[in-house]
This record gives C-alpha cells, sequence and structure tokens, in this order.
C-alpha cells in the first residue's frame, strides 16, 4: 500500500481508497491485468515460456505433442507404487532361450564337466612309478623284516629326511584303481574313535600275480614298501593336494 495525495483536496490518502476521506471526491482504481491462465499453467509446469521455444532439450517434451503421447511418457517412467512388481514388462524381457540353444549349453556344461574329470584322472595316473632301488634288491620277506613304522606326521613334515627308508602301514582304502595288475590307492593311516580313519597316503602297488585278491575300497589293508617322498596331484575340483608317497611291495588285507 502506498500513500497519495487526493486530487480534488490534495490530502493524503491511500492509493487503494474508493473515495478520498476527507472531501468525499471518488477516485477511478486502476484496473489489474490478470495473467492468463492457459500461460500461466503453461509456464508452471514447464518453466519460463521463451525455454519451451529456445532450448533444445525441450524440443521432444511429450506434453507439447499432444495428451496420449504425454500419458504414455508418464506411465513408462513413473516410479513403481508400494508392493508393485519390480519386473520390467513383458515387452522388455529378454526373449526366453529356444531349445537348441538349450540343449546346446546342456552339452557345453557337460563337456566342461567332463574336461574336469579326464583332468583329475590324468592327474592320478600322470606320473609314473619311480625308481626303487633298494626294494629291487631285495624279497618280499626282506621288505617286511626291513620295514620300520614311522608316523604319518614325520612323513608329511620331512619328507626328504624319510626319502627311501622302507615303511609298513595299516589303514582303510578309500579309494582305488586297477590297471591289470597295478593299483594306485589312496589309504587312511591313522585309525581314530568310532573306527574312523583320517591321514591319507598314497601308495603305488602291482601285484605278484593276477590271483592274489583284489584290493577293494574300505578293505582295511597291511602294506610294506619304499616311502619315495610326497605326492601332488589335482583333485575333482582342480586344488593341488600333497600327501604322503609310498611305493609298495606287499599288500596284504586284514581279515
Amino acid at each position: 500500500m502506498a500513500l497519495i495525495r487526493c486530487d480534488e483536496c490534495q490530502q493524503t490518502i491511500s492509493d487503494r481508497a474508493a473515495s478520498c476521506p476527507h472531501c468525499g471526491a471518488p477516485r477511478v482504481l486502476p484496473t489489474s491485468t490478470s495473467p492468463n491462465p492457459a500461460k500461466s499453467a503453461s509456464a508452471t509446469r514447464f518453466g519460463v515460456e521463451s525455454l519451451l521455444a529456445d532450448e533444445p532439450k525441450w524440443a521432444g517434451n511429450p506434453y507439447r505433442e499432444g495428451r496420449p503421447q504425454a500419458e504414455e511418457w508418464e506411465r513408462e517412467h513413473a516410479l513403481p507404487q508400494k508392493g508393485a512388481s519390480l519386473e520390467p514388462p513383458i515387452s522388455r524381457r529378454p526373449a526366453a532361450l529356444t531349445k537348441g540353444e538349450r540343449n546346446f549349453v546342456g552339452i557345453i556344461i557337460l563337456g566342461l564337466f567332463g574336461l574336469i574329470v579326464v583332468g583329475a584322472i590324468i592327474g592320478i595316473h600322470g606320473n609314473d612309478t619311480p625308481p626303487t632301488q633298494k626294494m629291487a634288491a631285495l624279497t618280499v620277506q626282506e621288505v617286511k623284516a626291513q620295514a620300520g613304522e614311522i608316523g604319518y606326521d614325520l612323513l608329511a613334515r620331512a619328507p626328504t629326511q624319510y626319502a627311501g627308508r622302507l615303511v609298513t602301514f595299516q589303514g582303510q582304502v578309500i579309494q582305488t584303481t586297477q590297471e591289470g595288475l597295478s593299483y594306485t590307492l589312496r589309504v587312511n593311516v591313522t585309525r581314530g574313535k568310532y573306527d574312523i580313519w583320517k591321514d591319507t597316503i598314497w601308495v603305488d602297488y602291482r601285484a605278484g600275480s593276477g590271483s592274489e585278491p583284489r584290493i577293494l575300497e574300505k578293505d582295511i589293508i597291511t602294506l610294506w614298501g619304499e616311502f619315495v617322498g610326497i605326492k601332488s596331484y589335482k583333485a575333482v575340483l582342480g586344488q593341488t593336494i600333497q600327501i604322503p608317497y609310498v611305493v609298495a611291495r606287499a599288500v596284504q588285507p586284514v581279515p
């Protein structure tokens, strides 16, 4: 509000007074120019009107192309309501694999699994039995007489110190692979509570003849042979395992 002078009596009055309170002379109030409602709504919604024409980033605004386009744009860019599924529309989901593509993927997976198994088998049979000159010069009875009991921990911790020593173990076979008269065994040699065996060694053994009883998994055996060091091999899952390695001269099942 501002103070002005009356045109008739020159007294101070408000610029909003319809008549002079002093002399009663009427005043003609100026007519206010109200903004265009449509234009104001447009400006409120999109910013300054000039930006719609001048700024390139507004050129593709769907509201300038008609209400149907604007409604589609709102649906595509709307935030999900509480509890609504966040999955994309069916039209935007990746296409499902065809039957042929699924079969191809299955073949690839089976092939990779086969390579892992073959690699494990090669790891088990890939190394030749090392020479054992000490045993070659001895009979089976002499090997049994000279073999001594050396603890698993000693062989595992100091293999070079005991390499070449004749040893004897009793244990449970947990894995056996046979090719003719040749055996590759993994044997647990420490008996724990409830007859549970642990501490695995690797054993290579060649039977004297085909008349010997076959060695099967879970058999309890006594073996005599030469400790030759540490055996490294790849497990099925690819990790490297190292365990004491014995080349056996004699293996007998325990009744």
